[in-house]
């Protein structure tokens, strides 16, 4: 089920696709969400409207609120929706966390929560002040890939030692290119086609003894060859995290 709590119904833009961004957060990550909201519709220059589809791990209902009031109070427009939606959770639940939350395996929900007229979607971490418009990065052409990423800054190969168990029986190389899952544009198509999401799944079973990062190295293992590098100059000059960032003090009168 998803909740709607911003859905104006007014003036939607007809000319262009609605830009579809899918994020996570429990309640501790409401505040850094609703500063990486803030920042998407501050900096969106274009004329596209933005449907948000946030999966829900637990958010406070006060903090939905909150969230719902960065966007009225700083008139961002009538263009856009917000829905918070916690469908099929059991399904994130009951993944081997070994001590995580299980939020950080909201991208296997993707195509559980997105329309399936939806052939394309932003992945977006909560933790991430965006600093540029939006679109630039939403009308790269996918054609036949199933994901656009930057590569990883720590792990950049499959062969690091935080990298992918059993890369050479998956496909890879010790030089293949190693991805960070904490923004990606993804063909949605293809995504189902290729049942990305079960497979990373069934990873995360054969190798919960000693997997290290998760979503990210599933999905990894499973898009050997099947993805492209981002210019990681566009994600460093399109979004910085607030985990370790000064900016969040400031962002902080936005959520109350």
């Amino acid at each position: 089920m998803c909740e709607n709590i911003y859905d104006p119904n007014l003036d939607m833009n007809k000319s262009n696709e609605p830009i579809s961004i899918v994020t996570g957060a429990n309640d501790q990550y409401a505040m850094p969400l609703s500063v990486m909201i803030y920042s998407i519709f501050r900096n969106l220059k274009t004329g596209y409207s933005i449907r948000f589809y946030i999966i829900d791990a637990g958010i406070k209902k006060e903090n939905k609120i909150r969230i719902k009031n960065v966007l009225k109070k700083n008139r961002f427009g009538k263009n856009h929706k917000i829905l918070f939606c916690s469908n099929d959770l059991w399904l994130l639940k009951s993944l081997p966390i070994n001590g995580r939350h299980y939020a950080i395996f909201s991208p296997f929900l993707i195509s559980r929560i997105l329309p399936p007229e939806c052939e394309k979607v932003l992945f977006v971490d909560s933790d991430l002040i965006i600093e540029s418009d939006i679109s630039l990065l939403w009308e790269q052409d996918m054609s036949n890939l199933a994901i656009k990423a930057v590569r990883d800054f720590v792990v950049q190969r499959l062969s690091d030692n935080d990298g992918v168990r059993g890369y050479r029986k998956l496909g890879g190389s010790e030089d293949t290119p190693y991805f960070n899952s904490g923004v990606m544009l993804i063909n949605m198509m293809l995504w189902r086609k290729k049942k990305i999401v079960r497979r990373a799944i069934n990873y995360i079973y054969k190798n919960q003894d000693s997997i290290r990062h998760y979503d990210q190295e599933a999905l990894n293992a499973v898009l050997i060859h099947q993805w492209e590098e981002l210019d990681p100059r566009s994600l460093s000059d399109l979004a910085k995290s607030t985990t370790n960032s000064s900016d969040l003090a400031r962002f902080r009168a936005l959520f109350r």
